[in-house]
């Protein structure tokens, strides 16, 4: 239990590290892209500019006063004062517009150089949490194999499983109903009853037993699905509703339970990390939970269910093209 309460939290900052970096990326894209606009903003500015001073230094130091010189009629003199004081208005705003797209650009470079210096210190500590990420699994595994055939033996026992089951039944007693406030029509979703048969499963791997199936070495049989899937692979929720269970039990390790209303409910066990709390609401398809083997399983995989009203059924019977 310890050891996966440890996977769980790692796993979580990891995930929650990865986020981080995906959003430093984008902003640094973002300004990155910035950059290169305000560049070519401020190297047409400049090109006006050069061309306005050289226009002015052509007409010399004087403009004004040999325009007052050259003129006789008082008409076309007044006109080319004006023309002269468009063009100096021009050449003012030109450099205002010149200088302001040069600070941007000073201070855009300096976030630059900001966002990046962040997000190479979040990829460093990214590449320190896989390797501890790693160190746990592999202290995991040698758990398993210093346990060996007696954690096997009492993972695999009559009344271990008979016991575990006991106490799942107890749980999703305790769960049912207790959010009776789940809208019929979550975000234009349909009800959990009008999808029957179209359900996505919660893992695309292959399943390893099928329902019903008597379960080697006792007199019991499976009650949902497992299914085959490399550890830290996405687990998602197959319908919307409420997370009413987010925690770890004996012999499903790390269990998330959704409340989908109408008694019906799915469950996720053996997980390497529970992404959602107790009274969450998630979307169907939402990312819950990654695959693991927690509470002592020998091999990752998921371990699904759905129950209506607290009794398993056929999730082949409930998810698109049946299996398993």
């Amino acid at each position: 239990r310890d050891l996966d309460l440890q996977l769980n939290r790692k796993s979580r900052a990891l995930r929650k590290l990865e986020a981080e970096i995906a959003e430093n990326t984008a902003t640094l894209r973002q300004l990155n892209s910035r950059r290169v606009e305000l560049e070519r903003s401020l190297n047409r500015h400049r090109q006006v500019l050069s061309e306005q001073l050289l226009a002015a230094y052509r007409m010399g130091k004087q403009e004004q006063l040999k325009m007052l010189l050259n003129q006789q009629d008082p008409s076309a003199v007044a006109r080319a004062l004006k023309y002269y004081e468009y063009l100096t208005r021009a050449r003012a705003d030109s450099i205002a517009v010149t200088k302001s797209t040069l600070d941007e650009l000073t201070k855009t470079k300096a976030a630059i150089l900001e966002s990046k210096a962040a997000l190479d210190a979040l990829v460093a500590r990214q590449k320190r949490e896989v390797r501890q990420l790693a160190s746990s699994r592999q202290e995991y595994q040698g758990l398993l194999v210093k346990l060996g055939a007696e954690a096997a033996a009492g993972r695999q026992s009559i009344a271990s499983l008979k016991r575990d089951e006991a106490q799942i039944q107890e749980l999703i007693a305790a769960l049912n109903g207790l959010f009776a406030d789940i809208p019929q029509d979550l975000s234009a979703s349909m009800s959990f009853t009008d999808q029957k048969g179209r359900l996505p499963w919660p893992n695309t791997g292959n399943h390893m037993n099928h329902f019903d199936a008597p379960r080697p070495g006792s007199d019991m049989r499976w009650q949902g699905i497992r299914i085959q899937a490399q550890a830290g692979s996405e687990v998602q929720a197959i319908s919307h509703g409420r997370i009413a269970f987010a925690d770890w039990l004996p012999g499903f390790g790390l269990i998330m339970i959704i409340d989908h209303n109408n008694g019906y409910m799915s469950l996720y066990g053996n997980n390497e990390a529970l992404y959602k709390e107790t009274g969450d609401w998630v979307r169907a398809g939402e990312t819950i939970a990654s695959v693991g083997r927690s509470g002592g399983e020998q091999q990752s995989a998921l371990y699904f269910e759905i129950r209506h009203n607290g009794k398993p059924v056929n999730p082949g019977a409930w998810c698109r093209s049946k299996r398993g």
